[in-house]
């Protein structure tokens, strides 16, 4: 994870950094190498939340405000200076409204890690990610890491010299809705298969993959 990124740029930008969630131990030799100062919260230029198996990422910026996980995959790849992106299929739009300001490449999978990394493999992707804060970057490893997906996001702010509420602002700002309805066993596959018929008659789908539907006005995913 260190030796993906300019460790050196990192440390001399003196950052202090809030830890929070799981994988900590881990965290804490990463940012003993990467000689950023741990910080409580409230006194810190960024926290790095980490779920408990340490592959999602939660960004909250210099202020305490938390950002959205969506956020995550487009700053690792700003950061990354990567070109092509994959991203799965229920993550929002906002690396398409990146990509259009950066040239970025964007490829789209059917929602979930397997997917995700075939795709990466499959098409040559630089960075990948979900809206769920997993980004995965491959010269790390073929597999979602908050870890390095943390070092990516130091760099950027060390390299940058801006703050991460700055650079979070300069991301598009997205509304989305989610629900759920319980559906068990052969019902929910019959379902979904009604639904790509009445909505995306002319798509060929897998219903178990999930059904986009794309509307000028925005998009689903059943």
């Amino acid at each position: 994870v260190c030796s993906a990124v300019d460790a050196d740029a990192i440390g001399a930008a003196d950052l202090k950094v809030t830890l929070t969630g799981g994988s900590r131990r881990a965290g804490v030799l990463a940012l003993e190498r990467l000689r950023c100062a741990l910080a409580e919260s409230g006194d810190a230029d960024l926290t790095l939340g980490l779920d408990a198996d340490g592959d999602r990422l939660q960004l909250a910026d210099e202020r305490g405000r938390t950002l959205d996980p969506e956020a995550t995959l487009p700053l690792v790849a700003i950061a990354r200076r990567a070109t092509r992106i994959v991203k799965g299929a229920d993550s929002s739009r906002m690396v398409e409204v990146m990509a259009k300001r950066q040239g970025w490449e964007v490829s789209t999978t059917a929602p979930g890690e397997v997917n995700l990394l075939r795709g990466l493999a499959e098409w040559g992707g630089e960075v990948g990610g979900e809206g769920n804060g997993g980004a995965v970057v491959p010269d790390v490893g073929m597999a979602r890491d908050g870890l390095a997906a943390s070092a990516a996001i130091l760099e950027l702010v060390a390299r940058s010299g801006s703050p991460l509420s700055e650079l979070a602002r300069e991301l598009p700002s997205l509304a989305r809705r989610r629900s759920t309805l319980p559906w068990e066993g052969e019902a929910a596959e019959i379902a979904l298969g009604e639904v790509a018929q009445r909505l995306a008659p002319d798509v060929v789908q897998d219903p178990r993959e999930g059904i986009r539907i794309e509307r000028r006005e925005g998009w689903a995913l059943v």
